[in-house]
């Protein structure tokens, strides 16, 4: 494709050179496009020329600013370099969008294997010597004696200073409770744990086929539940 310009800044006739140009070269199989092309903004002013009743003409302007384009096209070569879809509107050209298709899920096969077990940082022989240290220290105590053992005066002083301390940051400042009550409560618990009944006020029942005379000899039932709400470790 080749161009001629023509210069309309210093003549107003810029256009009807083109034109004249465009007739006088006219050619079969050559297609020619006109193009203005705009001034510099230096050149381009804000005042207003003539009045707008002028403005519609059906004859050619003479002033016109800038440069006239004239662009001639080959139509022999449009086999080779024009393409018809150029002529399509561009809102047939666009792409669409393929949807979200979303990939299948895996199946997950489950199967049995054998477990795999890891050991901590002590070895089993350290261990088994703890053990055996201490087998060696009650191997002649009791069951009662080894209870002892575990729940000593150490830890049973320690229950009982806790839980007068519960009891008077919940204003229960008449609380009363020392050792041998204690111990009488923890023995209510463990017996409760192999002889069981429907429900706990059943050990100071007065019929003899559901009460427990060891229990309501040892501890009045109101007793038991006071120390039960404020027992605390």
């Amino acid at each position: 494709m080749s161009r001629k310009m023509f210069s309309g800044s210093n003549s107003f006739i810029g256009l009807e050179e083109a034109i004249e140009a465009v007739i006088a070269d006219s050619d079969d199989d050559c297609a020619y496009d006109l193009a203005i092309i705009s001034p510099d903004p230096s050149v381009v002013t804000d005042e207003k020329e003539g009045s707008d009743k002028d403005m519609v003409k059906f004859t050619l302007p003479r002033d016109v600013p800038g440069n006239i384009v004239v662009l001639v096209r080959d139509e022999s070569t449009l086999s080779s370099d024009y393409d018809s879809s150029d002529e399509e509107p561009l809102a047939s050209k666009r792409v669409h969008r393929q949807p979200n298709i979303q990939p299948r899920q895996q199946t997950l096969a489950w199967r049995k294997c054998l477990p795999s077990y890891t050991f901590g940082h002590q070895h089993t022989s350290e261990v088994q010597d703890k053990q055996n240290a201490v087998k060696e220290q009650l191997k002649d105590h009791n069951p009662v004696q080894i209870f002892k053992k575990i729940l000593d005066e150490e830890v049973l002083q320690l229950i009982l200073s806790n839980s007068i301390l519960y009891a008077n940051q919940n204003n229960r400042h008449f609380f009363q409770l020392d050792l041998r009550d204690l111990k009488k409560f923890i023995a209510i618990l463990i017996l409760s744990g192999y002889h069981k009944l429907h429900r706990e006020a059943l050990y100071w029942s007065l019929y003899e086929n559901v009460a427990v005379a060891l229990v309501s000899r040892a501890m009045s039932r109101n007793k038991f539940r006071e120390i039960k709400d404020i027992f605390i470790l």
